[in-house]
């Protein structure tokens, strides 16, 4: 015989979640996820829903009364414990009681004999529809003396076992259980995602720590942070938060390379490159043309001519520049954060390293000036006065014309201690001094200096803190155009798996090659060594003499 419905619907929560776990039990028997259902089978599987429905609501409706009403006698015992006998009134009848009663909920009035009850209208209500799946309005019921609120668990109506009252951890993990198997009353849908409550937590919280209205909330928190009201004066919470410490597996993000040196470069793709070698017109400048005068023309003088020698060329083959990082399997999957900040990071200094070869190629090709020689004042002015006269030697040397800039290559602290010799001249303030200032003095000279971070870092960026700015400076100058590099991208590849690693669980995480080749193809690039002292320090005052 199929489940049925009674036609009134009990009033007890606890008959209530029995009447609705057979309700479900019935529909579980009816429904086959291997066939279709018949029509009175699904006629009998949407009264079992809509029934079950409506002791959702009753459960629902009848929790919350319940909630309101526990609610009220808090409210009604916070009252009772806060009045007090009024010691002075005299004019009370003396049969008085001290103690003030706690306020009691009204009860229902009696139906008036010969007016129909509710629950009467509601019975014949059903009747006259003939549909089992309805039920009268849940019947009412005398008001009893309401127990003492429990706190704890409280499971939902959506729990396949419902019932009222706090309930322990182990009931909410059959419920959760009870989920995982499909068995949720309601599940509520939104935004793409489900959402299914089967239980809820009932704090503890005094009826005077609560804030009820926006006008008791000062009141409340002056109480709380009381600390007359606590033994001992203390206001800390008891004991510590127990729980270990939460976990943050991210890290910093990764700065971007700077301070690398840039030269024009060009792809080549047979490992090298040969080029014509540059004449160098210098050595040739004293030969080069003749001069004769009447009487030599006349005496056949020979004219003297210069031979075009057989050109030579130069060859440079790309060098490897790499980085191969292995990692465990394992250990990249359980924490992918680690191994994304050790990959940037690894490709970030690969970047500084290709740099640094690229600078002492460069450096090793100069020609050593040696230590400048004559008056220096502080290091404005010797970096200045030093650079301008190599600049200005090199284009009378060579001939080179002033629309054409003279390129160098200076550490990038050069412009820290520039600053800080400025710092003590007069009337000079160095938040006043920016890099671009700096830099624009330098350009006034006709020379393009690239600040750079991987190069003379013994003092400044070494392995110790620096306590002192160094006493010299190197700088790097030649004719644009001088220095150029050739790159070609041999392999870059991600994660490898080889058979070898695989075995011990391994794996390779990132392997890229590089092949770097510098070049020169200027007339000359001159390596000068500068002395700096941070002082402030200009030119000898001049003194005009005054008159007696």
């Amino acid at each position: 015989m199929p489940f049925e419905f009674p036609d009134t619907l009990p009033t007890d929560a606890d008959a209530l979640a029995d009447l609705r776990a057979k309700a479900v039990e019935a529909f579980n028997d009816v429904y086959d996820t291997d066939k279709a259902p018949t029509e009175e089978e699904l006629a009998h599987m949407q009264r079992l829903v809509e029934g079950i429905n409506t002791i959702d609501t009753a459960l629902s409706d009848q929790a919350a009364a319940d909630e309101r009403a526990t609610s009220a006698a808090d409210m009604a015992a916070a009252l009772a414990e806060k009045a007090t006998p009024d010691s002075d009134d005299t004019s009370g009848d003396d049969t008085q009681n001290d103690s003030v009663d706690t306020p009691t909920l009204d009860t229902p009035e009696e139906a008036t004999p010969g007016e129909p009850s509710d629950e009467e209208e509601a019975q014949e209500s059903v009747a006259a529809s003939g549909s089992r799946t309805r039920f009268s309005a849940a019947a009412g019921s005398t008001k009893t003396d309401l127990p003492k609120q429990e706190h704890g668990f409280r499971l939902t109506t959506s729990a396949k076992n419902y019932e009222t009252g706090v309930v322990d951890t182990l009931r909410v993990a059959e419920e959760f259980g009870n989920l995982a198997q499909g068995r949720a009353a309601r599940v509520i849908g939104a935004g793409g995602r489900s959402v299914t409550t089967v239980a809820y937590l009932d704090r503890n919280a005094p009826a005077e720590f609560t804030v009820s209205d926006e006008s008791d909330a000062l009141a409340v928190l002056e109480k709380i942070t009381d600390e007359s009201r606590l033994d001992g004066g203390s206001l800390v919470a008891a004991g510590g938060w127990c729980a270990p410490s939460e976990t943050i597996y991210d890290f910093l993000p990764v700065e971007a390379p700077t301070g690398l040196l840039s030269l024009p470069e060009l792809t080549i793709r047979r490992g090298g490159i040969r080029f014509p070698k540059e004449p160098d017109f210098d050595k040739l400048y004293d030969d080069i043309g003749f001069h004769q005068t009447e009487a030599q023309a006349q005496a056949n003088t020979e004219k003297n001519c210069i031979e075009i020698p057989c050109g030579e060329f130069e060859e440079i083959r790309l060098d490897v520049e790499g980085v191969c990082i292995t990692s465990g399997i394992l250990q990249d999957k359980a924490w992918p954060e680690q191994t994304k900040k050790f990959v940037d990071e690894a490709l970030r200094l690969h970047q500084h390293k290709v740099s640094a070869r690229r600078i002492k190629t460069v450096v090793d090709g100069s020609t050593v000036v040696g230590t400048l020689t004559g008056p220096m004042f502080g290091t404005a002015g010797a970096v200045l006065s030093a650079l301008e006269l190599q600049v200005a030697d090199m284009r009378t040397r060579h001939r080179i014309p002033r629309t054409r800039s003279v390129e160098g290559i200076a550490p990038e602290w050069l412009l820290s201690v520039l600053r800080a010799d400025l710092a003590y001249r007069d009337e000079v303030l160095p938040a006043q001094v920016t890099d671009e200032q700096i830099k624009a003095h330098f350009r006034n000279l006709g020379a393009n200096l690239q600040f750079v971070v991987d190069w003379q870092n013994d003092v400044i960026g070494a392995k110790t803190p620096a306590v002192a700015w160094p006493t010299e400076v190197q700088v790097v100058l030649y004719p644009a155009g001088t220095w150029w590099s050739a790159t070609e991208p041999v392999i870059n590849l991600g994660i490898i798996h080889d058979s070898t690693l695989i075995k011990q669980n391994r794996q390779v995480q990132m392997f890229t090659e590089d092949g770097v080749a510098v070049g020169k193809r200027g007339p000359e690039s001159r390596l000068v060594t500068i002395p700096v002292a941070v002082n402030g320090e200009v030119g000898a005052r001049y003194t005009a003499a005054v008159a007696p």
